[in-house]
């Protein structure tokens, strides 16, 4: 059964990373950050990303939605914290806090450094995004010890931003009469 478990809270986090956002001109898209915004450095324990996560529509139906979400583990939990991409950051109700697993003893995230051929225990890389992440969860086990679930996630190209040039062209201005 704890392996059933951790093979689902595995394909959430994964679904986290597969669908992560970003686009160029966008600062708020395009930079992953820690708790205090400080450098741009991925603490270990917690990353806050943009990606598309599932709301619920009428009966039983889903779409997909951008959010601003922060995953990690404190206090033994696993937790997926996140708020639609639209909310007002000062109004917390609109937030919604999932706890993935009670168990956790660990989240770590290296990040592949495509240029340097290696993974890197954290991002610094302000202008740039990691071509992939891997993630490594340690489960608690009160008769095992402990269980372990590690996989890597090839992350988006970021999106092109929209340039005015790329804009459809403007209606032509009405020709005056002669």
């Amino acid at each position: 059964e704890h392996y059933r478990r951790d093979d689902l809270v595995s394909g959430r986090v994964r679904e986290i990373f597969e669908r992560a956002m970003l686009e160029k001109s966008s600062r708020d898209l395009f930079e992953w950050r820690c708790e205090d915004n400080s450098d741009g450095r991925f603490p270990a324990d917690r990353i806050s990303l943009t990606t598309r996560w599932p709301m619920e529509l009428e009966r039983g139906r889903t779409l997909l939605v951008p959010v601003r979400g922060s995953l990690g583990s404190e206090g033994g939990k696993l937790t997926w914290s996140f708020e639609p991409f639209s909310a007002d950051s000062r109004n917390k109700d609109e937030g919604e806090t999932i706890v993935f697993s009670p168990e956790i003893r660990s989240l770590n995230v290296r990040y592949w450094w495509k240029e340097a051929g290696r993974w890197i225990d954290d991002w610094r890389e302000a202008k740039s995004w990691p071509s992939a992440v891997e993630v490594e969860m340690i489960f608690a086990d009160t008769r095992n010890g402990q269980r372990e679930r590690k996989f890597v996630v090839t992350l988006p190209s970021p999106v092109e931003p929209v340039s005015p040039d790329d804009s459809p062209a403007a209606a032509p201005e009405p020709e005056e009469e002669s």
